[in-house]
This record gives structure tokens, C-alpha cells and sequence, in this order.
């Protein structure tokens, strides 16, 4: 049987669901009906199984460990090599450049222009949350294109159209690069809402990088002008205590009663069972860490109207399927929700959203895909 071996930093056992990793993983187990896969990440845990792929966590994989990563390479001799890149992939460009065998270099990471990193800063974002993306916006565009551009790389994987535009602006070949976009969990099923109340569900963590301040900061005003809305928050992937802030800003408010801040992990059921119960998901990212977030996905698999930032892979998601917003911009924020109130309109984006994901790949269709990039690069 062929090797394929797949480099991804920061994958754990417990963040599997969770984007980037969670597209790493799919393509993974893509590949892994079809070849032998070790996936390499950084770590010094011990090295375990998920389903048919061998999950090794690799103390070698920086920049300065680059002779006992090629070492490790030379072992598993694999027949083609993904490598998860972004602009600071340039200091391997030695070690990628003179490897025998295919590299497929695939991006994860949003390319932002220097206006939506600062507006970062003004949305208050802590540098934890952006460290990465300021490190990548760092390195030079061009040396990043003419890094891509070499022969050794036929292929280039994004999952957006954004990235993809962004990087032929930068010079990079546009027959190099391919979309490859993340997939969907489930059949399209469009759910009626449930009673008359307008209710609102906001996914994931509590960060200022997801908006989750800026939507907080709303709340007053929306629950004074719009009596029937309900907020419910699923504060999963969060860190601890994060929930309990939030509950203890909104303590004391006339209003509180009608939000509802659920933490940690909740099955997958349940998840469905929240979107399915909302009149619109709301997700006003400042800067999305990953390029594509699945709770979008998630949300238009279930016909509901998505609220968005305006930043990287969203827009092109959302459309004419619910609205895409400045989080920083408050009342136009609110105005956006508030006009969500009438029906015809959020049943309009409803039956949008249904159309597109009716036709939207699913992740075993993105698995075949992965499987032809595989065959196309060894018949070159």
C-alpha cells in the first residue's frame, strides 16, 4: 500500500472538532481509505489511532529541528506529503523544495489585509488571540507567492474563494490552485421555527476575535427594542470561566431571563437540536482564525439565516442566505437583527440557504476529491 504523510501542527485529541483540525482530520481519513496515512504534529504525547490514521505527535517538527524532521521523513518514506502552510512555511523552504516525492501544500489560515488586522486591534482583540495572524501578515506577500510558484508544489489546496483570489493577486499560478472546501456533516433538512418568539444562537467561544464582546455589547438596546427575542449562547471550546463573566455582566438586567449561556461540549444532537430551534444563527466574526468556519455550515444545513463578519471565507457563504456585518459598526448591528424580525424575509434567505446547500459537498464528496488531487499529482 502507498504512504501519504500529512504535517499539521496542534492537533489533540480533544480538538478534533474544531476548525482547522477538524478539515485536516476529514482529509485524513479521506486519504486513509486509500493509502496509509501518518499525520505529524507538533507535541510529545504518545502517538494514537483515529479510525485508519496514525496520529504521531512529532517534538521535531520547528524550524530549528529541521534535520531530525527530515530524519523522520526519510523513515515513513511516504509516496506524497501535504504540508498544513502558511506565509511562515518559507522556513522550511529548503526541506520542501528537495524532497523526492509530491508536497501538496494546503491553507488553512486566512491571508487578512493590514486594514482587517488593525481593525483587530480596535475591536479590543487580545494578541493571544491574533499572534499567529499578525506572525503570517509579517512575511512579504511576494516572497510567499514566488515560494508557491516553485515546480516543486503542482498543486495548491484552499478552501475559500477568498484565499484563492487573494493569492492570485499575489502572482501565484492560478492553474497551481485548487478549492477544496470544508464539507457538511449532514443531509439538508430545513427545520420551522418554534413558537413565536425571534430567537438568536451564537456558537463557539467567548472571544473578542469571534465577536462575542461586540454582540454582547448590542444586547442592551436589541432587548429593549425587540420584546420577543431570546439569546442563547453555546459556549463550547471556551476557556473556563469565560461563561461566568458573561453571566455576570448581564446580572441585574431586566432582560437577563431571556439569555441563556450553555457551556462546554454538548453532543452533536444537541447542537442540532439548538440551531433547528433558532430564527437565525449569529456569528460576527472580528477575524476568523481558520479560514472557514463550520458553524456556518452547520447553520445553513439547517436553512437558518446566518449574521456574519464581514472577513475572509463568510461572505461568500452567507449571501443572499441571511447578512453580513461590520461587528464593530453597533447599530448597524442591531438594525440587522431587528429587520431579521420579519418572517417573509428570514423565510426567503431560509429557502436560499436550502438551494445552496442542497448542492453543497458534503465531506465524503470532499474525500473523493482529495483522492483525485492525490492521482493527478503522481500522473505528472
Amino acid at each position: 500500500m502507498h504512504s501519504v504523510v500529512i504535517v499539521a501542527n496542534g492537533i489533540r485529541k480533544d480538538n478534533a472538532r474544531l476548525q482547522p483540525w477538524r478539515y485536516v482530520h476529514e482529509i485524513a481519513q479521506a486519504l486513509a481509505t486509500r493509502y496509509k496515512v501518518t499525520l505529524l504534529t507538533d507535541g510529545n504525547e504518545e502517538a494514537w489511532q483515529s479510525d485508519n490514521v496514525t496520529i504521531q505527535p512529532c517534538p521535531h517538527l520547528g524550524v530549528r529541528h529541521i534535520r531530525d524532521l527530515r530524519g523522520q521523513l526519510e523513515r515513513l518514506s511516504p509516496d506524497i506529503l501535504f504540508w498544513s502552510t502558511t506565509p511562515r512555511t518559507i522556513a522550511y523552504r529548503g526541506l520542501l523544495l528537495s524532497l523526492p516525492y509530491p508536497v501538496v501544500p494546503f491553507i488553512t489560515a486566512p491571508l487578512y489585509e493590514w486594514r482587517e488586522m488593525f481593525r483587530s486591534i480596535r475591536a479590543g482583540v487580545p494578541v493571544r488571540e491574533t499572534r499567529a495572524l499578525w506572525q503570517q501578515r509579517l512575511v512579504p506577500r511576494s516572497l510567499f507567492a514566488r515560494f508557491l510558484n516553485h515546480p516543486g508544489f503542482s498543486r495548491i489546496i484552499v478552501q475559500s474563494d477568498a484565499n484563492l483570489h487573494r493569492l492570485k493577486d499575489m502572482g501565484v499560478a492560478e492553474d497551481k490552485l485548487i478549492k477544496l472546501p470544508v464539507g457538511r456533516d449532514r443531509a439538508v433538512t430545513e427545520v420551522a421555527e418554534q413558537g413565536d418568539e425571534f430567537r438568536l444562537l451564537y456558537l463557539g467561544a467567548l472571544r473578542r476575535i469571534r465577536g462575542f464582546d461586540a454582540f454582547m455589547r448590542i444586547w442592551p438596546e436589541l432587548m429593549t427594542q425587540c420584546q420577543d427575542c431570546r439569546i442563547t449562547v453555546l459556549a463550547r471550546g471556551d476557556e473556563p470561566g469565560a461563561a461566568q463573566k458573561a453571566r455576570q455582566l448581564i446580572d441585574g438586567q431586566s432582560w437577563q431571563d431571556r439569555v441563556n449561556i450553555i457551556e462546554g461540549w454538548l453532543a452533536p444532537e444537541q447542537v442540532q437540536a439548538h440551531i433547528a430551534a433558532c430564527s437565525a444563527v449569529v456569528l460576527p466574526f472580528v477575524l476568523v482564525p481558520s479560514d472557514v468556519p463550520i458553524a456556518v455550515i452547520e447553520a445553513l444545513a439547517y436553512a437558518k439565516p446566518v449574521i456574519g463578519g464581514d472577513v475572509d471565507g463568510i461572505p461568500e457563504l452567507i449571501e443572499n442566505r441571511g447578512v453580513v456585518i461590520d461587528p464593530l459598526n453597533q447599530q448597524s448591528f442591531v438594525n440587522t437583527i431587528l429587520a431579521l424580525r420579519d418572517h417573509d424575509t428570514r423565510q426567503a434567505m431560509s429557502e436560499n440557504a436550502r438551494a445552496f446547500m442542497h448542492d453543497y459537498p458534503d465531506w465524503q464528496q470532499v474525500g473523493k476529491q482529495v483522492l483525485e488531487i492525490v492521482e493527478a499529482c503522481h500522473d505528472r
